[in-house]
């Protein structure tokens, strides 16, 4: 992965960290339930994007390269996106 790349999905996590601080703090406030689940859906969404950029970008790696290995990469990350959608 690029550093550009590296430091964007960082920041990213590093966002997805505070969402989830508020929600905790939301939670201990006893705020609405509907707030509550809808930070928590902003949150999830955010996940599933760092997921899908993360899986791009490493497919993407293994069309690019030759040989057994990447193939071999490409199998797994094939698994591991049947396996979690």
């Amino acid at each position: 992965m690029a550093k550009k790349d590296d430091k964007q999905i960082t920041n990213q996590l590093h966002r997805i960290k505070g969402q989830l601080d508020g929600v905790e703090r939301m939670v201990a406030e006893c705020r609405n339930c509907e707030d509550i689940l809808m930070q928590l859906m902003a949150a999830r969404s955010s996940i599933e994007k760092v997921a899908l950029k993360l899986l791009s970008e490493e497919t993407e790696s293994c069309v690019q390269a030759k040989g057994t290995e990447s193939q071999l990469k490409l199998k797994n990350l094939a698994f591991i996106l049947f396996k979690y959608t």
